[in-house]
């Protein structure tokens, strides 16, 4: 499937989380995080994945990414924030949701609409309603599809 938005998603989002602004955590914050998230908000409330497996490679370059075989998250040196986590989980989401109503994961443009607007109620639940209002901003100016009536804020 073809994923439209990549790049425009990438530059929204770097208008809001300047990568380098990234406030970057240890490992085990991360894995804190990722179980908060597992537990406990609009992950858990809408029925995501409850064993995520977590990989910290030392490799800078390697890209931050949710795997679906294995329920992997890959978060190289760079990637270890909260914004990053957020990302990924937010395919985590996305997949598990997809799952669950029959389509197939091939059906769900990986960083289209639905991802979007799971990704902004993400952002508000773990991060904050002022950032989710700032990042839907972004996403208004640079054209990015997400629904607006699905939002929880």
């Amino acid at each position: 499937m073809r994923d439209n938005q990549i790049s425009k998603l990438y530059r929204a989002e770097d208008a809001v989380f300047s990568p380098n602004g990234r406030k970057l955590i240890s490992t085990s914050k991360c894995n804190e995080f990722i179980n908060k998230i597992i537990r406990q908000g609009y992950y858990n409330d809408n029925g995501g994945f409850r064993i995520i497996r977590s990989r910290y490679p030392k490799i800078d370059s390697q890209c931050a990414t949710w795997n679906l075989t294995g329920n992997l998250l890959t978060l190289p040196p760079w990637a270890k924030c909260k914004q990053v986590i957020i990302h990924e989980m937010s395919h985590a989401l996305c997949d598990h949701i997809a799952m669950n109503r029959h389509k197939f994961r091939e059906t769900v443009e990986p960083h289209g609409k639905e991802f979007c607007t799971i990704y902004l109620n993400m952002v508000h639940c773990y991060i904050s309603k002022k950032i989710a209002l700032e990042l839907e901003e972004s996403f208004t100016k640079f054209g990015i599809k997400y629904t607006r009536a699905n939002l929880n804020f």
